[in-house]
């Protein structure tokens, strides 16, 4: 579409007119032309034409290519790519790279699916995949009316959890239920009368189909699909796992969040994770004040005023933060301050308490980083450091223990306030 419409206007004033399906629309990313490419997209065109050319620098390649992208977008992904251990410092092509490139997707979502097959909750982190780079389930509204009934439902879906991700989970989940009971007349009829749309739920069914097909051929699926969702009603754990394929950020004031990258960026007007019957300005307390978020993109609306969203986010606990970020880290000279990402500061009770989570850390990277890394599409990889790793085992299920009782702690004291 980008392609043919820089045809129009070239010897002489023109426009141009796409058509397609709804289904069509829908299954293609929602960026614009001035987006470019998700970075994630950038990670997976290095990683295939390491594969392709072997023997010829990432960079190098992309240089002599026909419309070559911009030198500092290759080098992010490369960099990147290092770092999350898909490409070696000599950019050689890692198990977990080849693993990535046949996903066709990001290393952090890779990940994210691998985790979800340790913690058992499969379905719901493939729907969150699917739907990354994808159309909302939720449609947008024009008149004020409609605003606020959208806002109910993303509020309804959510169900009690804040989060953007599980409102989409739900929401998904609800139409394929209908689907398969009711037929899809039906379904698309509940669509359309409770603000969600159906090409894009049909576009995410697909993508989830095409993300489990290659979960099988590179081995994830290593036990019953019912034994790896077993925990996919766990909202504590589904949190923290999308915590893991997602960006943190921490409330500031408002709507507005702080980012990694020294960004602010703003809930959107329908997000789930807006307290109900808050508004800024309001002399009532904000609700989101202290607030740790996950989110999946920044996405700028205005390069007048220089606004950014967060999109999709998911209010996740300091623990969950603790564990599932990319690295934690005691402040220097400051005990009992931990320092997530290398930017964010996590205040632990005691100093012995920020011990055992440091130490409690460091098992924990060492037993995942051993099962995500290990996975691969050679046959002999195939499920074998997920289903054989006792260790792997105990340690995934004191976490789980540990943000359910977190969460049960954050419930009774929100029914006490």
């Amino acid at each position: 579409m980008i392609q043919r419409a820089g045809r129009a206007g070239r010897v002489q004033p023109g426009s141009y007119y796409a058509l397609f399906s709804k289904q069509r629309q829908h299954s293609v990313p929602s960026s614009t032309p001035t987006q470019l490419l998700f970075q994630s997209e950038v990670q997976v065109l290095c990683l295939h034409s390491k594969i392709a050319f072997p023997d010829v620098p990432i960079e190098e390649g992309f240089e002599k290519s026909v419309e070559p992208l911009p030198e500092a977008l290759v080098e992010n992904a490369v960099r990147e790519l290092k770092a999350t251990n898909a490409l070696t410092d000599g950019e050689g092509l890692t198990r977990f790279g080849l693993t990535v490139a046949r996903f066709g997707i990001g290393p952090s979502l890779v990940r994210m699916i691998i985790l979800a097959t340790i913690f058992r909750c499969l379905e719901p982190i493939l729907i969150v995949a699917a739907l990354r780079h994808k159309h909302s389930l939720f449609t947008n509204a024009t008149r004020g009316r409609d605003r606020e009934a959208i806002r109910t439902v993303r509020h309804k879906y959510a169900a009690g959890t804040n989060s953007d991700h599980m409102a989409e989970v739900n929401a998904f989940l609800d139409l394929k239920r209908i689907q398969r009971n009711d037929g899809t007349e039906a379904a698309q009829d509940y669509a359309t009368h409770h603000g969600l749309q159906y090409e894009a739920f049909i576009a995410t069914q697909k993508e989830v189909g095409r993300l489990l097909r290659v979960a099988a051929r590179v081995g994830l699926l290593f036990d019953r699909q019912s034994a790896l969702n077993s925990r996919s009603r766990h909202n504590a754990v589904i949190k923290a796992v999308i915590l893991s394929g997602s960006a943190l950020a921490v409330h500031n004031s408002g709507y507005r969040f702080c980012t990694a990258n020294g960004v602010d960026g703003t809930l959107g007007e329908y997000s789930a994770t807006c307290p109900v019957g808050w508004r800024p300005g309001s002399w009532h307390p904000n609700p989101l004040k202290g607030t740790i978020c996950a989110y999946s993109n920044l996405v700028s609306i205005s390069s007048i005023s220089g606004q950014t969203l967060l999109r999709d986010t998911t209010p996740v606990s300091p623990l969950a933060a603790a564990l599932f970020s990319r690295s934690l880290a005691p402040k220097e000279d400051l005990k009992g301050v931990l320092m997530v990402d290398n930017w964010l500061p996590l205040r632990v009770s005691d100093h012995r308490s920020a011990d055992l989570l440091l130490e409690l850390r460091r098992v924990w990277d060492s037993v995942s980083t051993a099962a995500i890394h290990g996975h691969g599409p050679l046959r002999r990889y195939r499920g074998k450091m997920v289903r054989d790793d006792r260790a792997l085992e105990l340690v995934s299920q004191i976490i789980v223990d540990l943000l359910q009782d977190v969460e049960r702690r954050a419930l009774s004291d929100s029914a006490e306030g």
